[in-house]
């Protein structure tokens, strides 16, 4: 007998959907991008997209690599 060892498919594995608002005097990018790595590198947790909300509008970012 064998084990099943392989990963599920994108498809199968949750998603998450969080929002983040900088506090005063924080440089809002920066620390995105510094949060971003450390979900990756820590945690193994991926960025698929990122959406900017400004007054007027929605900015949605990709992530190219996703599959």
């Amino acid at each position: 007998m064998s084990a099943n060892t392989t990963t599920p498919a994108a498809k199968d594995r949750p998603v998450f959907v969080a929002r983040f608002r900088a506090l005063p005097d924080v440089d809002a990018i920066r620390s995105l991008r510094l949060m971003l790595k450390g979900a990756l590198r820590l945690h193994g947790l991926q960025c698929l997209s990122l959406e900017e909300e400004n007054d007027h509008a929605t900015q949605t970012i990709s992530n190219p690599n996703d599959t």
